[in-house]
C-alpha cells in the first residue's frame, strides 16, 4: 500500500430489502479495504456498525482509490454478486475531513457520532 490517508468513512444506504446476512457480507467486504497490517493498530481497518446494522463507520489507512464511490460500489456488488447499478443507486458515503489529517477526520467522525448518538449507542439507562 502507498502512503495513503488515515481517516474515517461512513457507509450507508444499501438497497432496501437486503437481509441482515447480505448487509453483513457487504460490511465484511468493506472491512477488507484499507490496511490489513500496519505499525499502528489504529491504521488497520476496523468498523463500527450502527445499532440497526444498516450503516457503518470504517477507520483505516486507505489508499486514495479505496475511498471512491466506484471502489465502494464495486466492492459491495462483487461481494454479493449483484449488479453494481443496484448498489450505486442507493449507496451513500461520507469521508470525514477528506484529505485532512487523521485528527481532523477523527474529530469530524466524533462530531457526527455525537449528533447521531441515539442511532449508534445503546440506551443504557
Amino acid at each position: 500500500m502507498s502512503e495513503g490517508w488515515h481517516g474515517y468513512v461512513l457507509v450507508s444506504g444499501l438497497p432496501p430489502g437486503w437481509t441482515h446476512e447480505q448487509r453483513e457480507i457487504a460490511w465484511q467486504a468493506l472491512k477488507r479495504l484499507g490496511a490489513q497490517t500496519a505499525k499502528s493498530p489504529a491504521q488497520i481497518n476496523h468498523i463500527w456498525q450502527r445499532l440497526d446494522g444498516k450503516a457503518l463507520i470504517m477507520e483505516a489507512l486507505f489508499d486514495a482509490t479505496e475511498i471512491t464511490r466506484n471502489c465502494l460500489v464495486d466492492t459491495v456488488a462483487m461481494a454479493l454478486n449483484v449488479n453494481p447499478t443496484a448498489v450505486n443507486q442507493r449507496l451513500e458515503y461520507t469521508v470525514f475531513a477528506p484529505g485532512g489529517t487523521w485528527k481532523q477526520s477523527r474529530l469530524a467522525a466524533q462530531a457526527y457520532l455525537f449528533d447521531h448518538q441515539d442511532d449508534w449507542e445503546p440506551d443504557i439507562k
